[in-house]
């Protein structure tokens, strides 16, 4: 459990720290280097500094909450194992003879919908470890902001969530597939490939599936700074129709991700 828990803190640390890395170039657009003068001048180190020291406790209770709802599955999977074993010798979960399908039915609907639980706050995870890092606030109502902005811009969302899913799964797939062809090339120019009738086809689709894991993480960093763009523009928007000067680049951004921004 606290091997899981960890596994989750590192990974929402890292949605802190690029969100606060994001938030920092959003804001200082005349690119003020006394917000980055320490942690060696890294917007990136800053964020992480930031991070750990003003909001670990919030990442820790947010990694909890995602560390709680995957052991959910894991022990309701271990159930629902359970009781299609017993259902393939024959018994129900009950010791009787025959199978329940109404029972199967209702494992695999509550299954399925804990992972899209699971699933949906994951994402809000991360646009509330966005606003917590803009607005300097705790997890929770960091949250409960970032889904009011969410919701108040929910068609940019939609279309930024189904445009950036489809560029960041293409860049996937080619950083995956440059490696995997750079990899035949050097194989079929190496021994014994070069002399003997070996293919070097099972190495490259072994270079392929590493290479797209190695992509996973690096492509999680863009989806993240995505997010954060995206959360701020919201806010700056609001800030707009109030009457109030955007504080960021948001005039410079808006067109592009979808959220349209007058000037008072």
């Amino acid at each position: 459990v606290v091997s899981i828990w960890i596994v989750v803190f590192v990974r929402h640390t890292q949605h802190a720290a690029v969100g606060g890395a994001v938030t920092k170039w959003y804001l200082h657009r005349n690119t003020d280097r006394s917000a980055t003068r320490c942690c060696g001048g890294s917007a990136v180190a800053l964020g992480l500094w930031h991070a750990l020291r003003y909001h670990a406790g919030s990442i820790a209770a947010g990694s909890l909450l995602i560390t709680t709802l995957k052991l959910i599955r894991i022990a309701f999977f271990l159930l629902k194992r359970t009781f299609y074993q017993r259902v393939s010798r024959g018994l129900d979960a009950c010791g009787c003879n025959g199978s329940n399908r109404l029972a199967a039915m209702c494992l695999c609907c509550i299954s399925c919908c804990l992972k899209c639980v699971e699933k949906s706050l994951e994402a809000l995870s991360r646009y509330a470890y966005a606003q917590m890092m803009r607005s300097k606030r705790s997890f929770c109502p960091s949250a409960a902001e970032a889904v009011r902005l969410l919701t108040t811009n929910l068609a940019g969302a939609a279309s930024l969530r189904f445009v950036a899913a489809a560029f960041l799964f293409l860049g996937k797939l080619l950083v995956a597939a440059g490696c995997a062809f750079l990899g035949w090339r050097i194989l079929e120019q190496a021994p014994p490939y070069d002399s003997a009738l070996y293919s070097p086809l099972a190495p490259a689709v072994c270079i392929f599936f590493a290479a797209f894991a190695v992509a996973l993480v690096f492509f999680g960093v863009y989806n993240m700074a995505l997010d954060t763009i995206f959360l701020c523009l919201c806010a700056d928007k609001e800030r707009v129709d109030a009457g109030m000067p955007p504080l960021g680049r948001a005039h410079e951004l808006s067109s592009v991700l979808g959220v349209p921004i007058d000037a008072p």
